[in-house]
C-alpha cells in the first residue's frame, strides 16, 4: 500500500501536502469500506493501480490544486474541514488525489465557474472552496464518465467566512458502471448562505454525505436534492444539518423517483445545538416508486438540544395516484405519457426551489425519456 502511494507522489509537492497524505496512509491502514459498498470489489490495491486523472474543464477561474504553493496547502490544512480518519474512502481520496479545484473569493468579490469533470479509470478529485467575508460564488459542477471509468470519489471542503453566499449545483451523470462515493462538507459564518441544488441519476452505485454545519449567528442553509435511478442502481444519501449559531435556518428537501429494481436510501438529520437558540428548521423525504422491484427508504431524524426552536420533518413514500392517471387518460393521454406527466409535476415541485432550474429540468427529462415511466 505505502509503496503504490509513493509512487503516485507528486515531485514537487509541498511538506504539508506530504504531511497530509502521510496521515491518509496511517488512517487507511485502521479502515474498511463500509457495508454498502464492501461487495463491489474496489479494493485500494485495484483504485490506485487504475487511477487516471480526468479532464476537467473550468470556465470562470479557479486553480489547478495540484499546482498550489506551500503557503496556499498551509492555509487549506490549517482550514481543514474534512478528516481524514473518517471513513475508508474519505482517506483513500486525501493520500492519492492527483486532480481537484481550489477557488477562492476575495473580500467582496463575486464569481461565477461553471466546471465539468470527464471521469476515468479510477479518478480521485479534491475541491476547496474559500469564501472571505462579503464574497459570493454561484458554482454549477458536472461529472460524466468515459467509457473506461469505473470508479469516482470526490472530496470537498467549503470554508465560508462572515456575510458570504454560496449558489452550488451540482449535476451526477456518471454512466452506469461507476461506482461514486462524495463527501462534501461546509462550515457556514455569522450571516453567510449556502443552497445546494443536486440531481443524482447516474452511478451504478452512488454514496453522498454532505454536511452543513451553521457555526455562526443567522447562517442559512437550503439544501434540495433529487433522485433518479433505474434498472439496478444504489443511492445511499445522507445530508447532515448541524445548528450551532442563534438564529440559523436550515431547509432540507430530497425527492426520489424509482423504476426497475434500483434502491434508494436518503437519511437526513437536523441537529440543533444547545447554542442554537432561534432556530428554524424543515426537513422533507419523499419518493415515488414506479415498478414493484424497486425500494426507497427515508429517514428523517431531528436531535434538539435547547428550547426555542421551531424543527419540522416529514417522511413519504408513495406509487402513481391511479386518480390522477385516470383523470389524464380520461382527457385522450397514453398511459406512459400520463406516468410522465405525473412525475414531472412532482419533480417540479422541488425543482421550482433550486437554483438553474433549466439545466435542471433538462437532465431530469432525459431520464425521464428513457425511464421505465
Amino acid at each position: 500500500m505505502i509503496e503504490l502511494l509513493s509512487a503516485r507522489a507528486v515531485e514537487n509537492e509541498g511538506f504539508w501536502l506530504k504531511r497530509i497524505r502521510k496521515e491518509a496512509v496511517s488512517a487507511i491502514e485502521c479502515l474498511t469500506p463500509d457495508k454498502s459498498l464492501s461487495d463491489t470489489g474496489l479494493e485500494a490495491a485495484r483504485i490506485i493501480g487504475q487511477q487516471e486523472k480526468p479532464e476537467i474543464s473550468i470556465n470562470g477561474g479557479a486553480a489547478d490544486i495540484m499546482q498550489l504553493g506551500q503557503d496556499e496547502w498551509k492555509r487549506i490544512y490549517e482550514n481543514a474541514v474534512i478528516r481524514h480518519d473518517e471513513d475508508f474512502f474519505t482517506a483513500l481520496n486525501t493520500a492519492v488525489f492527483n486532480a481537484g479545484t481550489m477557488i477562492s473569493v476575495p473580500k467582496g468579490g463575486r464569481a461565477e465557474i461553471n466546471r465539468k469533470i470527464v471521469s476515468k479509470g479510477a479518478s480521485i478529485i479534491r475541491t476547496v472552496i474559500m469564501l472571505e467575508e462579503g464574497s459570493s460564488l454561484s458554482f454549477t459542477d458536472t461529472a460524466e464518465s468515459a467509457e473506461r471509468n469505473f470508479f469516482h470519489s470526490e472530496a470537498m471542503e467549503i470554508i465560508m467566512k462572515e456575510n458570504s453566499n454560496l449558489d452550488l449545483t451540482f449535476i451526477n451523470s456518471l454512466n452506469n458502471n461507476t461506482v461514486s462515493v462524495f463527501n462534501r462538507k461546509a462550515v457556514l459564518g455569522e450571516n453567510s448562505s449556502i443552497s445546494w441544488s443536486t440531481l443524482t441519476s447516474g452511478s451504478s452505485i452512488c454514496k453522498t454525505r454532505r454536511q452543513t454545519r451553521l457555526a455562526g449567528q443567522g447562517a442559512s442553509v437550503k439544501d434540495a436534492e433529487i433522485m433518479l435511478s433505474a434498472g439496478s442502481q444504489r443511492f445511499d444519501v445522507r445530508a447532515d444539518i448541524i445548528h450551532e449559531g442563534r438564529h440559523t435556518q436550515s431547509n432540507v428537501l430530497a425527492k426520489g423517483i424509482l423504476a426497475g429494481e434500483s434502491r434508494q436510501k436518503a437519511y437526513g438529520n437536523v441537529n440543533i445545538k444547545d447554542t442554537a437558540k432561534g432556530t428554524n428548521s424543515v426537513l422533507e423525504e419523499h419518493s415515488i416508486i414506479l415498478s414493484p422491484g424497486a425500494k426507497a427508504d427515508s429517514i428523517p431524524g431531528l436531535e434538539i438540544e435547547t428550547n426555542d426552536v421551531t424543527a419540522k420533518h416529514a417522511a413519504t413514500c408513495t406509487q402513481l395516484d391511479e386518480e390522477k392517471l385516470f383523470y389524464i387518460t380520461s382527457r385522450g393521454v397514453s398511459p406512459t405519457e400520463a406516468r410522465k406527466l405525473v412525475t414531472r409535476g412532482f419533480l417540479a415541485s422541488a425543482i421550482g426551489k433550486m437554483s438553474n432550474k433549466e439545466l435542471l429540468m433538462e437532465n431530469a427529462e432525459k431520464w425521464l425519456q428513457h425511464s421505465a415511466c
